[in-house]
């Protein structure tokens, strides 16, 4: 069984005047990220984005890649 190669972790510690200007070139930037985030706790500010696409747009066609481990429902439905 193949298995992929894990993704190296990407950080970057950094000064900068407020992080929201990051954060508003990561979101003008990064299209097909699943989860963009932004949290802010005291002195600490944390930004990234998510490497999975979980929505792409062709062609007016639209195709979801669920992120590993995400459950499919069988055919019948879910089940309580």
């Amino acid at each position: 069984m193949l298995s992929a190669a894990p993704l190296p972790l990407l950080s970057l510690i950094m000064l900068v005047k407020t992080g929201l200007t990051v954060f508003k070139n990561l979101l003008l930037q990064e299209s097909g990220a699943y989860w963009t985030f932004f949290i802010k706790c005291q002195d600490v500010t944390l930004i990234g984005a998510s490497p999975e696409r979980h929505i792409t747009l062709q062609q007016q066609r639209v195709s979801m890649t669920p992120i590993s481990g995400t459950y499919r429902y069988p055919p019948t439905g879910a089940n309580p």
